[in-house]
């Protein structure tokens, strides 16, 4: 029953992340980079064993390292799991980042590096202006009958232990239809903007409504339902400062706080026409990996 009900919402993953490409070249700047002193990378397979420290890249004068990876990585069965570290240095320029990148690149045990990118979202026509506050109406959302969600609603309408992460811009929990669906005790921002600090406030907005879509109340008179509607929220918020754009390192932890926590299903609607780093693509591939926490 709730297999059933986690395939519904896993839809919605499928859809948001269509768009996904890889950065293939490690030594151009490809997108707006949060700082220049920040690099991302991951290791090879072959070196999952080893704890790296600021000392095995002092020949760049590295001054700080994090393993973005360090909470999970013992639990990790998949041959296939990468390290994701953030390497810091004292770089203040492109040009330098540059330098940086190439002699990284050029080492045995790094499959990829990259800078912290800033990534846009591709906005769409409808998604800003339009925040669902009404119950289930078939002529408005005649694409759940197309999906006969109605006959699985049937089967896994007592399924209210699935919950979803929404990795976006935050969640507003006051919204008609969310009141009683976020969690708070999981809810959580990953980004480094003093004035995001807040997963419940959804300035863009685009978690909100994506959270609507997901889990929005069921039989409350509003005229809108959500596909998992006994599901609840969990707002793990990504955005920056800048409006409808998010952290490359955000999304990593973001990520990796769902594997913690064994949250099996989540939304992450990074659409961009910019290209994703090779960092963020392995965060999802160890995210899905097998471990003997959750048998995912």
């Amino acid at each position: 029953m709730k297999r059933i009900y986690e395939c519904l919402v896993i839809v919605l993953l499928a859809i948001t992340m269509s768009g996904f490409t890889v950065k293939q070249d490690n030594n151009h700047l490809e997108g707006k980079v949060l700082n220049y002193s920040d690099v991302l990378v991951t290791i090879n397979q072959k070196y999952t064993e080893k704890k790296y420290s600021i000392y095995d890249f002092e020949k760049y004068h590295c001054n700080g390292i994090t393993d973005l990876t360090s909470s999970y990585t013992k639990k990790l069965r998949n041959l296939d799991f990468k390290k994701i570290y953030k390497l810091s240095f004292p770089v203040y320029n492109e040009f330098d980042l540059k330098y940086i990148l190439q002699n990284l690149s050029a080492r045995e045990e790094i499959d990829s590096c990259e800078p912290s990118y800033v990534v846009e979202n591709t906005p769409s026509i409808d998604t800003y202006k339009y925040i669902p506050e009404n119950d289930y109406d078939p002529e408005k959302q005649y694409t759940l009958e197309l999906l006969e969600l109605p006959l699985a609603w049937d089967i896994a309408k007592y399924a209210d232990e699935v919950k979803v992460a929404v990795i976006d811009s935050g969640v507003d929990n006051t919204h008609v239809e969310l009141q009683w669906k976020v969690d708070t005790k999981l809810s959580k921002s990953f980004s480094s903007a003093y004035s995001e600090q807040n997963p419940y406030e959804d300035k863009v907005p685009h978690g909100t409504p994506v959270a609507s879509i997901i889990a929005a109340e069921s039989n409350n008179f509003n005229g809108f339902i959500g596909v998992a509607f006994n599901a609840s929220i969990i707002s793990l918020k990504v955005t920056m400062s800048l409006a409808n754009s998010w952290e490359t390192e955000a999304v990593i932890k973001a990520l990796n706080y769902c594997k913690e926590n064994n949250i099996q299903i989540i939304n992450y609607s990074g659409g961009s026409y910019e290209k994703y780093g090779e960092a963020q693509i392995q965060a999802f591939k160890n995210y899905s990996y097998r471990n003997e926490r959750n048998n995912l």
